[in-house]
């Protein structure tokens, strides 16, 4: 099976990996949570994640632990740090699967003290 190259993102606050294709769950790792990924109407920014989608396809997205969507299996991702993408980070889907939490949660805090730094700037 074939291992598919994936960027790194911070979905609501959980480090996730994504691709711009479309992934069936059978081509996953069995530990990966999958789901697809809405576009806006305009094709270029990320506003929702459900399990499936069918219309307006951005990308898939794997995750470690499970997403937390509404009671209608929506997340909706209304504000631009709801899914910020991590620059020229490219991993497989197994690299994703083994990292270890501490990474995890380096990958997290660094995230957070950029836009903190962001934020602050005049």
């Amino acid at each position: 099976m074939k291992d598919h190259n994936f960027k790194l993102a911070i979905c609501k606050g959980h480090l996730v990996a994504f691709t711009y294709g479309r992934i069936k769950q059978n081509q996953l790792n069995t530990s990966l949570y999958k789901y697809d990924i809405q576009s806006s109407d305009d094709g270029f920014e990320p506003s929702a994640i459900k399990p499936t989608i069918h219309v307006n396809h951005w990308g898939t997205l794997v995750s470690r632990v499970p997403l937390p969507l509404d009671d209608s299996g929506w997340l909706m991702l209304d504000h631009p740090e709801d899914f910020t993408e991590l620059q020229r980070m490219i991993i497989t889907q197994e690299q994703y699967a083994e990292l270890s939490e501490d990474v995890i949660q380096t990958f997290l805090k660094t995230r957070q003290e950029e836009q903190n730094y962001d934020t602050h700037q005049i």
